[in-house]
C-alpha cells in the first residue's frame, strides 16, 4: 500500500501532504487511512508521535462516523486508541476505549481484535479488582477468539489471577499449567505461520503478578 500512509515522523510537510493525498482519496477509504497512519506514528512509541496517532484516531472515530464502511474500522480504531493511551499511562483513558472497541465488536461482530485482552491485562496491571468479575466475563465468552500461543498464554495466566486472588489455589494452579503449556510452545500449530504469535520474555511480566 501507498507509502504516504506509512510514515514514521510528522513534519509540517509530512502533515500537509498526508492530508492532500487524504482528500484525494475515495471518501470510503479515508478511516482505513487514518488509522493506518495512526499505527504507524504508534510503533514509533515517541511520546510527541503518539499524540498525532490519537488525534487522528479521534478524526477518524468522529470526522467519518457516517463512512460507508466505518464498521470495519471501529473496534480496530477504538483498541489502537487504546493502547496509545496506555502508552502514554493514560489508564482510565485506556480502558474506556478498550470498552469502547468491545461494544463496537458486539455491534458488528466481523470486526475482532485483541482488544479484550488488552483490557484485561490493563485491568490486572493496575490491581483493579473491583472488575475482576468483569473481565473474567469476558475471557470467558471470548475463549474461542484465542488462537495462537501467545493469546492463550495471556488468557489463562490472568484467569490465573483471578482465581489467585480468590483464593482458589487449584482453581489458579490449573490455569497457570495451560499458561506455561501455551508459554513453551515452539509452533503456532498453523500449517503456514509456524512462529508466528508465540510467547516472547516480554509478554511474560502477568506471571510477576502470582508472585
Amino acid at each position: 500500500m501507498a507509502d504516504w500512509i506509512r510514515r514514521t515522523t510528522w513534519s509540517q510537510e509530512d502533515e500537509a501532504m498526508f492530508f492532500k493525498k487524504l482528500r484525494r482519496a475515495w471518501s470510503h477509504n479515508r478511516p482505513q487511512y487514518l488509522r493506518i497512519q495512526a499505527y504507524n506514528l504508534y510503533q514509533t512509541m515517541n511520546p510527541d508521535l503518539l499524540r498525532v496517532a490519537e488525534s487522528l484516531l479521534c478524526k477518524m472515530l468522529t470526522e467519518y462516523s457516517d463512512a460507508k464502511y466505518i464498521r470495519t474500522e471501529m473496534a480496530p480504531g477504538y483498541e489502537l486508541l487504546g493502547r496509545v493511551c496506555e502508552t502514554l499511562g493514560e489508564y482510565d483513558k485506556s480502558l474506556l476505549h478498550y470498552q469502547n472497541a468491545l461494544n463496537a465488536e458486539s455491534a458488528f461482530p466481523y470486526s475482532l481484535t485483541d482488544a479484550y485482552l488488552a483490557y484485561a491485562e490493563l485491568v490486572v496491571r493496575l490491581q483493579r479488582v473491583e472488575m475482576f468479575s468483569e473481565i473474567e466475563q469476558i475471557l470467558l465468552e471470548r475463549e474461542e477468539q484465542a488462537f495462537f500461543p501467545v493469546q492463550k498464554y495471556k488468557r489463562y495466566i490472568i484467569m490465573a489471577i483471578i482465581n489467585k486472588h480468590r483464593s482458589n489455589d487449584a482453581e489458579a494452579d490449573n490455569y497457570m499449567m495451560l499458561a506455561k503449556q501455551n508459554a513453551d510452545a515452539v509452533t503456532s500449530g498453523f500449517r503456514y505461520h509456524k512462529t508466528l504469535g508465540l510467547v516472547a520474555e516480554t509478554h511474560r511480566w502477568l506471571e510477576n503478578l502470582l508472585k
